[in-house]
C-alpha cells in the first residue's frame, strides 16, 4: 500500500474530491503512538481494503491542514467515502475499531 505524503492543503482537498475512498492520517514526528499504529493501519488497508488510498498529513509541517480539518490531537484518522467524512478516530483507537468503521461503507461502495 503506497503512502501519499500530503504537501499542501489544496492537494489534500483535491484528493478527497477525486478519490472514492480515502483515509487521511494526521500525525507528527514526535508522536510515538503515531509511529506504532501507522504500519498496522497500512497493513489493514493492504489486506482488507485495497481500494482506500492512504494520505499522511504531518501536522507540524502543515498546521493549516490540522486547523482546517479540526484535528486537535494526533494520531487522528479521518475516513472519506465519496468525498464525505464517514468516520473519525482520535488518539486512543484500535485497529479493530478502524476495521469495523471501514467495513460496511467499503462493502457498499466496492461490493466487497
Amino acid at each position: 500500500m503506497p503512502e501519499i505524503v500530503v504537501r499542501d492543503l489544496a492537494e489534500l482537498e483535491t484528493e478527497i474530491q477525486a478519490s472514492p475512498a480515502l483515509l487521511a492520517y494526521f500525525t507528527g514526528p514526535s508522536c510515538n503512538v503515531c509511529k506504532v499504529i501507522k504500519p498496522k493501519i497500512l497493513e489493514l488497508l493492504e489486506k482488507k481494503f485495497p481500494e482506500i488510498t492512504f494520505h499522511s498529513v504531518d501536522c507540524d509541517a502543515l498546521p493549516q491542514a490540522a486547523s482546517h480539518y479540526g484535528v486537535l490531537s494526533i494520531p487522528t484518522v479521518v475516513l472519506y467515502f465519496d468525498s464525505r467524512e464517514t468516520a473519525r478516530l482520535v488518539r486512543t483507537f484500535s485497529i479493530g475499531e478502524l476495521d469495523h468503521v471501514i467495513e460496511r461503507p467499503y462493502a457498499l461502495l466496492f461490493g466487497k
